[in-house]
């Protein structure tokens, strides 16, 4: 009987090949879909492969629409780059004691919604859906850098790290009743209404918006700064109204758009003079809680 071959991706799976497609021999995991995938293997070998303490899905092609991990927990890090499947990747209520990695040119929509990531959250490459981080706890980094449109849902979460959220266009960014424990960071073009939702959530550290493009006004509704925030607008185009009306603690210093300069409140006298003089300028406008 002929020695079996290393699959293409020993170096992610570690196991021999099943199947020949032209050059190429797989393993299940990695065979890419067709009637050779054997959908009850693919099963069992996960079982196995999750048994042993793998944690290595780069390039799986998953046989199902939504792969669900749900509940489990992970003690080495967890790579799903370059994986494919054509629905939502089910990770909720799943702990990651040492970090999780997420993209890929067919990756698509991850629910990590009540998940406790211990490690870095790291999502990059071309992933073109949703990021679904509901009541979630990141207690490490969590970084976002795609090459497509992404939409951030993270209602309630919280984040003991610092957030980055760079994307040629970013869909949504739901924010209301988060902990930001070290701030955002903010790049790319942000094209939806009614605006990043901040409702209620509780900001620390600084928030850099600078050089994004904001087609939208731009509203911290019921955000409680911690008294050492701060807001930097360098460069940013905010092509709507720019709103700190109303809150208790009013971030401690700015940068300056593109098209005007943004200034920390001051006497309504000053302020006007100041609008006066910017007018001409400015794209929007400022509104500053008096």
């Amino acid at each position: 009987m002929a020695e079996r071959a290393q699959c293409k991706y020993f170096e992610a799976c570690e196991l021999l090949e099943d199947t020949r497609v032209g050059d190429d021999l797989y393993c299940v995991l990695h065979l890419p879909p067709g009637p050779a995938k054997d959908v009850q293997k693919f099963g069992q070998v996960v079982a196995d492969y999750l048994a042993k303490g793998r944690s290595d899905f780069r390039w799986v092609y998953f046989p199902t629409e939504s792969p669900s991990f749900q509940g489990r927990r992970f003690q080495e890090a967890v790579d799903f780059r370059g994986a494919s499947f054509g629905g939502m990747l089910n990770l909720t209520d799943t702990t990651f004691d040492r970090g999780v990695f997420l993209g890929g040119p067919e990756f698509r929509n991850v629910d990590l919604s009540r998940a406790r990531v211990r490690g870095p959250l790291r999502v990059e490459g071309r992933i073109s859906n949703t990021l679904r981080l509901h009541q979630a706890v990141l207690e490490n980094l969590a970084e976002v850098r795609v090459d497509d449109r992404i939409h951030v849902q993270a209602y309630a979460a919280r984040f003991d790290g610092k957030l980055s959220v760079h994307a040629q266009v970013i869909g949504s960014l739901e924010l209301q009743d988060a902990s930001l424990r070290h701030g955002l960071s903010l790049r790319g073009r942000y094209e939806s209404t009614p605006g990043v939702r901040f409702e209620r959530a509780r900001i620390e550290g600084d928030l850099d918006f600078r050089e994004c493009d904001l087609d939208l006004h731009l509203a911290f509704n019921e955000a409680v700064f911690d008294p050492n925030s701060t807001l930097d607008l360098e460069g940013a185009r905010v092509h709507g109204t720019f709103v700190l009306a109303g809150l208790p603690v009013i971030p401690r210093r700015f940068g300056s758009m593109e098209q005007g300069s943004i200034k920390p409140p001051v006497s309504r006298p000053l302020l006007a003079r100041r609008d006066r003089e910017s007018s001409r300028r400015r794209s929007g406008h400022f509104l500053a809680g008096l």
